[in-house]
């Protein structure tokens, strides 16, 4: 967050005055605040915060297992900008409106996306829901507690 907020914001903003980025969630140090940025906390629900963003970044860089923000953030359509630890996991490489960054290019990127304006797709879907939906989840769910209980007949 805090090489977001001292690098990219203003190199965006240097060139799209108007571009504010917004960080959701909990702990965003008040100090890193600014006239482009906005820190508004937790919020119940991220579907309006996706589909009001013009571009969707994930500078992720710890943590393990597949991030669901993430999973959301191309669910959305929107163009998705993300480092390569944000997209473990994800097979991403035949999906539409998302690009692999790295932390030195992730300014060009955004600035590049908010110029092209690039267009909400619904190509990614079908691909999400079938790997990350309901359904899967719940296939996945059965699957495990009936090996599970077939582990417990064997004892």
């Amino acid at each position: 967050i805090e090489s977001v907020c001292r690098d990219v914001v203003p190199a965006v903003v240097a060139r799209q005055p108007n571009a504010i980025f917004r960080f959701v969630g909990r702990g965003f140090p008040d100090e890193l605040k600014g006239d482009n940025i906005e820190a508004p906390g937790f919020i119940e629900s991220l579907l309006p915060e996706y589909m009001s963003a013009s571009i969707i970044i994930a500078p992720i860089e710890m943590g393990g297992g597949i991030k669901i923000k993430v999973i959301e953030a191309l669910a959305s359509g929107k163009m998705l900008l993300a480092s390569e630890k944000g997209l473990e996991g994800i097979e991403y490489s035949n999906l539409k409106n998302v690009r692999v960054v790295s932390p030195k290019d992730l300014s060009t990127q955004i600035l590049a996306a908010l110029e092209r304006e690039v267009p909400v797709t619904h190509a990614n879907w079908d691909f999400i829901s079938s790997r990350f939906g309901s359904s899967e989840a719940l296939k996945n769910l059965v699957s495990r507690i009936d090996m599970m209980l077939d582990l417990d007949i064997d004892r």
